[in-house]
């Protein structure tokens, strides 16, 4: 793991598994048909009804699974602050805070969300005051969250010491990505085919790509497994071998952890184990997410296909509809995500749209709610389908500025002045996706290209400007930024 990302990796997933099982506040995008339609989101969406909106859902469980994959020796602990808390008497420990609170485990556990800590009754220390039912984030087991000291309606997500952060995502995926909640998600995308397009579409299919990834991964041995408590055996998710984790999860009084049939803090369902003694495979569950969710791809494959020939010319503003962002995603997801048959004809788009474009100039940016940046997508959309040398000569002709710019005056961080406002709280993101975009074009560029020095010093001071306020716990922005962090960081998609 990429070693800022490895100090964050804890934070992002507590951040990312309160956004997945969120539902309220919600933007949904459903054209009503008629009064009954007026429905809740989880009925329309039973996967991803959380993260604020169908998108940002969408991407949170490509987090999810991206930090799992990523997490083979990783331990559950530090966050933003790089607090670690002192193990309790099961080994537990507690997820570090944003400004550096540490949290002493107890018996049950401790989790550590936002510096202030309160202890439980029963189940261990909480963020919020749980009473009985183990670690809560920002409030309480019977549904009431707390997000930016707004009380809003959703499950608590808790775990504890023994499974840690990594046992709570398989648990939570293991509820969420399920073949019949999936289904209801196929059927809708096929029912509204411009529902979603083409950003949700990639990121859907990005999420293929990485559940097929991590079915496939070697990060987990055949001995990495959740006991019956749902905890992560210490020993399987180093690799093969070791002794099983127990019964020590001290949630399954309240059902925290979805065990044995019980009622899941995550879903408000029953998540059932099986066998009472059995095992449960990380890489089995894997391969379960990737089955449920190839239908979902093979819908979103259709409708992209369609959609193509119809589409005469490219969405260039710098938010959620910009053409070059989201095939730039296809292209990085299809083929592992089983959908092959889109490389050829997005790749012809990009080539048909972008390659003629010449004389871009920066000062053109940004647009006040901006989250990309429309000349970084397009030219990060183009490397990836030009050969080298051939990209290296198109850039010059597109952007000639970069020749004769340095780091400090090429695409500095905007100016941010209510990172809470939904549209400006865009330009936190706006300095990520730069960032990531910047280190994708850089990396495409010969040896010894002079543009790369320009390149790379403009990624580092957009990710400064943004990093800090990823996770901030204020909603409006911490339900999408820590994807964008992540790839900012230097993740990929197509890794």
């Amino acid at each position: 793991m990429i070693p800022a990302l490895e100090e964050r990796a804890a934070h992002f997933a507590e951040v990312a598994l309160a956004n997945v099982t969120r539902e309220y506040p919600n933007a949904p995008a459903h054209l009503l048909a008629g009064p009954d339609e007026l429905v809740p989101p989880r009925t329309l969406h039973p996967v991803f009804y959380g993260a604020y909106d169908w998108h940002s859902s969408v991407h949170m469980h490509w987090l999810l699974l991206r930090l799992l994959r990523r997490g083979e020796g990783v331990s559950g602990v530090g966050g933003l602050g790089g607090a670690v808390g002192a193990g309790g008497a099961d080994g537990a420990v507690g997820v570090g805070s944003t400004d550096g609170a540490s949290g002493a485990g107890s018996a049950g556990g401790a989790l550590v969300g936002g510096g202030a800590l309160a202890e439980g009754a029963d189940g261990g220390a909480a963020v919020g005051g749980s009473a009985d039912g183990g670690a809560t984030v920002g409030g309480t087991t019977d549904g009431g969250t707390a997000v930016g000291g707004a009380a809003i309606g959703g499950p608590a997500v808790a775990w504890d010491g023994a499974e840690g952060w990594r046992g709570a995502v398989v648990r939570a995926m293991d509820a969420h990505l399920t073949p019949d909640a999936l289904a209801v998600e196929t059927a809708y995308l096929r029912a509204h085919p411009s529902f979603e397009r083409p950003y949700g579409w990639a990121w859907l299919l990005a999420l293929t790509s990485e559940s097929t990834a991590l079915a496939e991964s070697g990060a987990f041995g055949e001995s990495s497994a959740l006991t019956e408590s749902g905890a992560l055996t210490e020993s399987g998710a180093l690799g093969n071998g070791g002794t099983s984790g127990g019964e020590s999860g001290a949630h399954r009084k309240s059902g925290a952890l979805g065990g044995g049939g019980e009622s899941s803090a995550l879903t408000g369902s029953s998540v059932t184990r099986g066998e009472s003694s059995a095992p449960f495979s990380v890489r089995r569950s894997a391969q379960q997410w990737r089955a449920a969710l190839a239908p979902a791809a093979d819908a979103v494959a259709d409708l992209l296909l369609a959609w193509l020939p119809k589409a005469t010319y490219p969405v260039r503003h710098g938010t959620h509809a910009n053409s070059a962002f989201a095939l730039g995603l296809v292209l990085d997801s299809a083929q592992r995500a089983g959908q092959q048959r889109l490389v050829a004809p997005v790749a012809e788009k990009i080539r048909a749209w972008y390659v003629p474009d010449h004389g871009a100039a920066t000062r053109w940016e940004p647009s006040g709610q901006d989250f990309l940046s429309p000349l970084l997508c397009e030219a990060d959309a183009v490397r990836r389908v030009l050969p080298q040398d051939e990209f290296a000569a198109w850039l010059g002709v597109f952007l000639p500025e970069l020749a004769e710019a340095d780091g400090a005056s090429f695409l500095p961080p905007p100016r941010v002045s209510d990172a809470a406002d939904p549209q400006i709280g865009h330009l936190l993101g706006l300095c990520l996706s730069r960032a990531a975009a910047l280190r994708g074009i850089a990396g495409a560029l010969p040896d010894g290209d002079p543009r790369t020095a320009t390149l790379t010093a403009a990624a580092e001071a957009n990710l400064a400007a943004a990093l800090p306020a990823t996770t901030s716990g204020d909603f409006t922005t911490d339900h999408w930024l820590a994807t964008f962090a992540t790839l900012a960081l230097g993740e990929t998609v197509a890794d």
